[in-house]
């Protein structure tokens, strides 16, 4: 027997599990490094391979009332409404009479929201790491196996490690389709005349043969890695490691068929049942589309690829650009705080990846989002991002004059339920403070702040586009350590059919070193002491917003668009995230009343959450096919009060006239910032006339409309 089956470690994790405890893995194997998911499955096959079939066995198992199996763990994000494991809701007595019990443990738009999730992760890490140790035991080497074992931590998908090289997507710096060999000016990427859109490779098949450019290219693709779109993947079996095509437990997750959820429960999330998948997750659902799988992915890249250039900006300025996110209620959460001059925030980034990945998919959606496999990689590098946040802002939570906690935080004192702690007590904020309680850490996390973030920026900055005169598809390189993987040899793709090998890197002379910081847009001289020195400004709008979160009963999205002067948006709604004068988008993450008792309570509060839309990527394009002259304001507020309009689109693809969305406003800001960014405090300019300015134009038009129909 191993020793590891002998440790007192190992015993108290079978009894935590056989009891409904979060104790991590601390105890049975020490500390750990969680690794992106691409890095795992490269480095550590076995470990992976343990991992697949442990994935596998757990959403495959039909025993769904285990409070540590699969369909539980997943349950408590949302349906079924009821209990887990006993646990009371919290806020019960804010509940009517007549509601149901286990209406949810949500702790979306609150302050908790990143500290409920770590316990929550904990949990299905160590529920996978005691069922591929089980399974390890059935292989005829389980001696390697088991220790293989010993090094997984749940694994994590970072958003901006590029998947592979050059990548084509909807934009406004091309504009292009080649038909045939001749050109033709294409507005937007008729979606409807692709016949065929290869779920695992992305190709699309015209039925007249056009080979799409789509509109902007880049040469590096941040698509999702391949290993959560493949079907199958090759996978060694027990007990004689023979290799197989398996069933990939990555790319989705089949709901059992004896009505676990009861059909109130579904309906309570007011989505049309023929549209609705009820028998496995789909990922950025197309509605109306014959296929639950067609086109997923190709459309699901495309989003990814354009969202990149304004996520990843927002989170080098949450992290370690921008000193106005120090305080932890503003990093954490949605939720509105008194003065707050900072829109943004890690919830907010949160909430644009279940829509970037879900669409009207199910990881769009919260009371379902949790089934999907990828829900669970997804929030691992949430979680890395708050580990990240708080190494660079240490002692964020203290009162430095008292050494307790800050007023304005007691609630991280709070029980985070249902996630028991010791067979009494539950997990609190405070306790899940360090990753390291739980047994896993991140190589992103120094031991100074300092080195933390300059990590940060080194492995971020690189790919902010510039508004240097170069072709709009070349980046600079990579750090090495963010290059794509070549990962061809890796256990899982090894004669696979269907896995495609990155596409090479550009050549030599179409790549350039990186910049230490990114294309500054003016330079002016700062005088300080007794010397002059030269400190590079950089400027960067956004458009921000605040609204009821429970204003429509549901996930719903605010598009911003930035198209051609006095143009009006024909793209389709369930278009809106491809259209290439798509500027951003604010995600509102939220459960109908019905399904949540904290929505409920919310919804009741006329709860504001707000976020912020960075839109500087789309107006430096507008730069460079020589529409803006620069990000100066007097260029940007013209320019922005003719072309800006938004759309306001609910989860099921129904729009709704923004006029009528309760607590609705939206404002321009530009912030200006110096280069080194530790050099000087940024400063926020607001300008509100520029929304002023367009409702009125709005509504002039719409009286004149009036008028002549009359």
């Amino acid at each position: 027997m191993s020793g590891l089956l002998k440790t007192q470690g190992w015993f108290d994790l079978l009894d935590a599990q056989k009891n409904g405890v979060v104790i991590g893995l601390k105890g049975v194997t020490g500390v750990v490094e969680r690794l992106d998911i691409d890095e795992l499955l490269l480095k550590k096959p076995d470990t992976f391979n343990l991992f697949l079939l442990a994935l596998r066995n757990l959403q495959e198992d039909t025993e769904t009332t285990d409070p540590m199996g699969y369909f539980q763990i997943a349950g408590i994000h949302g349906l079924p409404k009821t209990l887990w494991n006993n646990v009371p809701e919290p806020r019960k007595e804010f509940h009517g009479e007549n509601d149901e019990a286990g209406s949810g443990y949500c702790a979306h738009a609150d302050i908790t929201f990143p500290t409920w999730h770590r316990p929550y992760l904990a949990m299905m890490e160590q529920t996978l790491f005691v069922k591929m140790v089980e399974i390890a035991q059935n292989f005829a080497n389980s001696e390697k196996y088991l220790k293989e074992a010993q090094s997984f931590r749940l694994p994590y998908w970072d958003y901006y490690r590029p998947r592979s090289y050059e990548t084509v997507f909807p934009g406004i710096t091309m504009g292009q389709e080649r038909r045939t060999g001749a050109f033709v000016s294409m507005e937007f990427l008729d979606l409807e005349d692709v016949n065929v859109i290869d779920p695992v490779t992305g190709k699309q098949i015209n039925s007249v043969g056009v080979e799409v450019l789509n509109s902007t290219k880049y040469s590096y693709d941040f698509g999702i890695p391949q290993i959560f779109m493949l079907e199958k993947v090759m996978t060694r079996l027990p007990p004689h490691g023979n290799v197989k095509l398996e069933h990939n437990p990555l790319r989705t997750f089949w709901f059992p068929t004896n009505d676990e959820i009861p059909e109130s429960h579904w309906k309570s999330m007011k989505l049309d049942r023929d549209e609705f998948s009820r028998g496995h997750t789909v990922r950025h659902l197309l509605l109306g589309c014959k296929s639950p799988f067609q086109g997923t992915n190709i459309r699901m890249n495309h989003t990814l690829n354009k969202v990149r250039d304004n996520t990843v900006s927002q989170i080098l300025n949450m992290i370690s650009n921008d000193p106005g996110y120090d305080k932890y209620e503003l990093f954490a959460t949605t939720k509105c705080h008194k003065d707050q001059d900072r829109n943004g925030s890690l919830e907010g980034l949160h909430n644009s990846y279940h829509n970037n990945i879900g669409g009207s998919g199910h990881m769009g959606q919260v009371p379902v989002a949790a089934f999907d496999p990828i829900f669970w990689m997804h929030h691992a590098n949430i979680d890395r991002y708050l580990a990240i946040w708080q190494a660079a802002h240490p002692n964020a939570w203290i009162d430095s004059d008292t050494g307790r906690l800050k007023e304005e935080l007691k609630s991280l004192e709070n029980d985070l339920k249902p996630f028991y702690k010791t067979a009494n007590t539950f997990w609190t904020s405070v306790d899940a403070e360090d990753t390291q309680v739980f047994g896993y850490r991140y190589a992103d996390v120094k031991k100074t702040a300092k080195e933390t973030k300059e990590l940060f920026r080194h492995r971020h900055t690189w790919s902010i586009r510039s508004q240097q005169s170069i072709p709009e598809w070349t980046m600079p390189n990579a750090p090495p350590e963010m290059e794509p993987l070549d990962l061809s040899g890796a256990q899982v793709y090894v004669n696979h059919p269907e896995y495609l090998r990155p596409t090479p890197p550009p050549k030599a002379k179409d790549r350039r070193e990186a910049d230490p910081t990114p294309e500054k847009s003016s330079r002016t001289k700062i005088v300080g002491g007794n010397r002059q020195a030269s400190l590079s400004k950089r400027r960067e709008w956004f458009v921000d917003d605040t609204v009821e979160r429970l204003g429509l009963n549901g996930s719903f999205s605010i598009d911003y668009f930035i198209g051609l002067k006095g143009g009006a948006i024909t793209v389709p709604p369930q278009d809106y995230s491809l259209a290439p004068t798509l500027a951003g988008s604010t995600y509102i993450f939220s459960s109908p009343r019905e399904a949540c008792g904290n929505c409920k309570i919310q919804q009741q509060r006329g709860h504001l959450v707000s976020d912020t839309t960075p839109i500087t990527p789309i107006l430096m394009d507008y730069i460079k096919i020589g529409q803006l002259t620069s990000l100066e304001p007097e260029h940007v507020k013209p320019f922005l009060t003719s072309r800006l309009k938004w759309r306001v689109q609910m989860a099921n693809g129904e729009t709704v006239d923004p006029r009528k969305l309760p607590g609705l406003e939206i404002s321009v800001s530009s912030k200006v910032s110096s280069e080194p960014v530790d050099a000087e405090p940024p400063v926020i300019e607001i300008y509100p006339e520029i929304i002023a300015d367009i409702k009125e134009m709005a509504s002039r038009e719409a009286g004149h409309i009036k008028q002549t129909t009359q």
